[in-house]
């Protein structure tokens, strides 16, 4: 018999959610509500999980299956060739109704944040994204209750927040490919405008911040220039390392550092320094001089648009930011101070052209 737990979808409770994620754990199978339609889960990471969703469905293994993250910095943190269309498509819909497929290290690979607190907390609980897809067999009608999904495919826990939206019509989706976005599916959002967001947002500039191993000054630089430079400003930021390993955190003290400012850098993974973040960046800030030198030695036909983070201002400060790697909570809040002063000067001189 499969189990069913109640849980509130505003405020879902602590223990159903933990049921859930031992089951998801274990490779199991969870039907969970969304703003749209009920979805069934796995944890992609755990061997065999797939190919159990995949059966349950009733469809071809080979049939990719979406993603659900609990936020767009998840998203961003793998996505391959993420952009200032991306930004915008996220900014503007997620959480919300809009699956976006785009290219990752694993292939092509769709990627959903719903607008509903039980698989957002679900996915955070976990740690990482998780797939989902409807929880219907394939080809029968998509569900909009608990039972009705129950009845449809297997699963080994389901949680139940009652019905979903009187017309269960699912997601959007489109797929991203650098400057062209192509409609999958139309679902509750009109293709024409998602088109129209993805467009407008391509029209942003990006600046890239540089440091050594992109988990303790750069991510600080990237979350706070976004948190200083607002919606409006038409700047997007990203961020990179020297010498970073692909998908390693932030920095445990970064991440309580960026949290006391109200910024979430918990679901930030490394970038090492390529040449497609370098070409796609209209600005490139480094935290010393000795990474300007670097960034210059590796690509020298980008030396008009490689500055020091500390160029901008008019105070005879120390040019570089000092590196908080392997020091205490205090250290790290003293850099991120640091690195904040210093964006004020840089987002001063975008808006005005003056330093």
């Amino acid at each position: 018999m499969v189990e069913f737990l109640k849980i509130d979808a505003v405020r879902p409770e602590k223990e159903p959610l933990e049921r859930a994620k031992a089951i998801l754990d274990g490779g199991g199978l969870v039907i969970v509500p969304t703003e749209t339609v009920y979805g069934i889960a796995c944890d992609p990471a755990v061997p065999g999980a797939m190919e159990k969703l995949a059966a349950a469905k009733g469809r071809d293994g080979n049939k990719p299956i979406a993603r659900l993250a609990a936020d767009a910095g998840q998203v961003r943190q793998v996505a391959k060739n993420w952009n200032p269309g991306l930004q915008a498509l996220a900014a503007h819909y997620w959480p919300g109704p809009l699956t976006i497929v785009l290219e990752t290290s694993h292939g092509w690979t769709g990627y959903r944040v719903p607008n509903h607190a039980v698989p957002l907390q679900l996915a955070a609980l976990c740690g990482r994204t998780l797939a989902l897809t409807s929880a219907n067999l394939s080809g029968e009608p998509d569900t909009k209750t608990a039972s009705e999904a129950a009845a449809s495919i297997a699963a080994d826990l389901v949680l139940d927040s009652g019905p979903s939206a009187t017309q269960a019509i699912p997601s959007t989706v489109v797929k991203v490919d650098g400057r062209r976005i192509e409609c999958i599916r139309e679902g509750c959002l009109p293709f024409a405008e998602v088109e129209r967001v993805f467009q407008k947002g391509l029209d942003m500039k990006t600046v890239l911040f540089v440091c050594t191993g992109n988990t303790c000054r750069s991510p600080m630089a990237e979350a706070l220039f976004r948190l200083r430079v607002g919606d409006d400003a038409g700047w997007d930021a990203a961020s990179a390392g020297l010498y970073a390993c692909s998908g390693s955190p932030a920095s445990a003290n970064a991440i309580a550092a960026a949290r006391e400012l109200g910024i979430d850098l918990s679901g930030h993974r490394s970038k090492p320094l390529t040449f497609e973040l370098v070409n796609s960046s209209d600005m490139i800030v480094a935290m010393t001089a000795d990474h300007r030198f670097q960034i210059l030695q590796s690509f020298p036909e980008v030396g008009n648009k490689v500055y020091l983070i500390k160029s901008f201002g008019t105070s005879k400060v120390r040019a570089d930011v000092s590196d908080p790697f392997g020091g205490s909570l205090g250290v790290y809040k003293k850099t991120r101070d640091e690195i904040d002063r210093a964006l004020s000067d840089l987002i001063l001189y975008l808006r005005t052209g003056k330093s």
